[in-house]
């Protein structure tokens, strides 16, 4: 009895400090090539994937279900005399941050553009979408 007591602290404890950017943090995506990292909301668990370009220099978390895939968020990584390039960044991304002469951003679906599912899966997707933002303030470089 005490080990079950016990056990129900530690879980609460860990989902205490785990607290990010709104939602409980339960899992984080770490990139190893540009050495950053992502809370990943305790939602979206066994619900998502992550694709990364062989150079990692993208990472596209894809709300996945039965039905089909579809992207949530993606992180962009820009060299930054690419990004001074661009003369319009208004529908580049968001800034995250910058490093190592690369500009890091992220791009949530444009869910004004529509749901592309129904019922359920419709209102999960939307909820995900909105929660994209609030995963973007938890991008840090790692020390």
């Amino acid at each position: 009895m005490l080990a079950g007591v016990v056990v129900v602290i530690l879980v609460g404890v860990f989902l205490f400090l785990n607290k990010d950017g709104g939602f409980t943090v339960l899992a984080s995506y770490n990139n190893p090539i540009y050495k950053y990292s992502l809370g990943i909301p305790k939602e979206w668990q066994g619900k998502y994937e992550i694709q990364e370009s062989s150079d990692f220099r993208t990472a596209s978390f894809i709300y996945s279900n039965d039905q089909k895939k579809s992207p949530i968020m993606t992180l962009v990584i820009f060299n930054k005399n690419e990004w001074d390039l661009i003369p319009d960044k208004s529908g580049a991304g968001t800034e995250l941050g910058t490093k190592d002469n690369n500009v890091f951003l992220y791009l949530a679906y444009p869910i004004s553009q529509g749901n592309p599912y129904e019922g359920q899966a419709g209102k999960e997707f939307s909820s995900f979408v909105k929660q994209a933002n609030l995963v973007a303030k938890t991008f840090k470089f790692a020390e």
